[in-house]
């Protein structure tokens, strides 16, 4: 279980210093999709941080912090990592505030929040489409 915090850490200070080193870097223009009518282009894996403005950044980092403390275990998934945290309403919301400002700069994750019922934990999952696990793997130092 300790592996899995640290895991988890290692990932939410990998994402702090790619904001940190791209503050000041100019927005990249990821591939735009294409209506339902025309074939689908996957945007490619890049954290768009320009994608958040200064204060957006800060409040993430804090959020990021705020989650990293709170993980009880990770568990490694097909495709993608899920993680364990409290279930009380603070957490909830933590989670929640955290993916609205994560899909901004990562928009090929895609996000679950499940919360169980009689006293079941929070799980907090981060899929994606083939390559995202990897790309989190290489990224974020995850093995």
């Amino acid at each position: 279980m300790k592996r899995h915090v640290r895991l988890f850490k290692a990932v939410a200070l990998a994402c702090a210093l790619l904001q940190a080193a791209l503050i000041t870097a100019p927005a990249q223009e990821g591939t735009r999709m294409k209506t339902q009518s025309q074939a689908t282009i996957e945007q490619p894996f890049y954290c768009n941080l320009a994608a958040l403005n200064a204060e957006q950044r800060k409040h993430h980092r804090d959020l990021t912090a705020r989650l990293r403390e709170s993980v009880a275990e990770v568990r490694e998934m097909a495709d993608g990592y899920g993680f364990r945290l409290p279930a009380d309403t603070a957490h909830i919301n933590l989670a929640a505030e955290w993916i609205t400002l994560e899909r901004l700069c990562c928009p090929f994750f895609a996000f679950q929040i499940d919360v169980g019922s009689d006293g079941q934990p929070l799980w907090l999952r981060l899929t994606g489409r083939d390559g995202v696990k990897p790309f989190m793997q290489s990224e974020f130092g995850i093995k």
